[in-house]
């Protein structure tokens, strides 16, 4: 089957994105009313969380996005992510893709740098700027093993009310493991933000950093899922 045309395409996108394992159940309970199971084929549940920093029609804005892999029925090959969260730093693109593609997006601070640390962060939009993030994540500068590969991600992204789109990501990708003694991840949960609680409550643990210099970002339409 041919992949959807784009509507949307963003070249020379900056990125820091980790790739996390979960407990199975509070995803699981997430993705049900969706008809939905999370992808865990070593029963842990995927999950991806990336920060791009974007330009679109001359605006200059980042995003955070939390996605888990899953599928309509169990498989050992991720059918797609589902769209558990969305935040812009730009309150008008937040606006449109709420009213015009249903993907839940929120305005939010948000710190994003793919060089020469990669890593990120979130924060309430009432927050002032200068107090602590609540969610931060940083790679540590060293000298572990890394390797480039020219990655690309094209699947499905699912949305509640069984709505979807078509995503591709691609470019050169520097990927190396995610140290847990010298990186940093840190949660703090806030009731504006409950996905960092979901997050905590999940027991989530970053594996991977996926850091991309310039890649290319494309999305089609939204539309009904097929079954």
């Amino acid at each position: 089957m041919s992949e959807p045309q784009p509507i949307a395409t963003v070249i020379d996108v900056q990125e820091a994105s980790l790739l996390a394992d979960a407990d199975v159940a509070p995803w699981a309970s997430l993705l049900a009313d969706e008809g939905l199971v999370p992808h865990a084929p070593d029963g842990r549940a995927r999950l991806m969380i990336s920060s791009p920093n974007l330009r679109w029609m001359g605006i200059r804005f980042s995003e955070l996005i939390v996605a888990i892999e899953c599928g309509r029925r169990e498989s050992s090959e991720a059918e797609g992510a589902f769209l558990a969260a969305a935040f812009s730093t730009n309150r008008m693109l937040a606006w449109m893709e709420r009213a015009f593609f249903r993907t839940g997006y929120r305005p939010a601070r948000i710190g994003s740098r793919a060089d020469p640390s990669p890593g990120f962060t979130l924060s309430e939009w009432s927050r002032g700027a200068g107090d602590p993030p609540a969610l931060q994540a940083e790679r540590a500068q060293d000298d572990r093993p890394r390797r480039v590969i020219d990655d690309r991600w094209s699947k499905s992204v699912f949305l509640p009310a069984g709505r979807q789109f078509h995503v591709t990501i691609a470019g050169a990708t520097e990927v190396c493991a995610f140290d847990q003694d010298r990186d940093i991840w840190r949660i703090e949960p806030s009731p504006r933000l409950p996905i960092l609680q979901r997050l905590a409550d999940s027991g989530c643990r970053p594996t991977e950093w996926r850091v991309r210099a310039s890649a290319l970002h494309a999305r089609s339409k939204t539309v009904r899922r097929s079954h």
